[in-house]
């Protein structure tokens, strides 16, 4: 995959999660905290793998 996939995706994943907050607060309630611990470790692995792929394209 090149570089511009990669941050496309990533970009995506971003996203998705920034669509599942709105969508929550959009039904009018506020994120539990244990809600937004189960979202961020979901962004987290989903970004993780690939930001690790973004920096290995970019590694000579």
């Amino acid at each position: 995959m090149n570089e511009l996939l990669v941050t496309l995706r990533l970009i995506a994943e971003l996203t998705q999660g920034a669509e599942q907050v709105a969508s929550i607060l959009q039904g009018g309630r506020d994120l539990t905290p244990e809600e937004l611990n189960v979202l961020k470790s979901r962004i987290d692995a989903s970004t993780s793998g690939w930001l690790a792929e973004l920096e290995r394209l970019r590694t000579p």
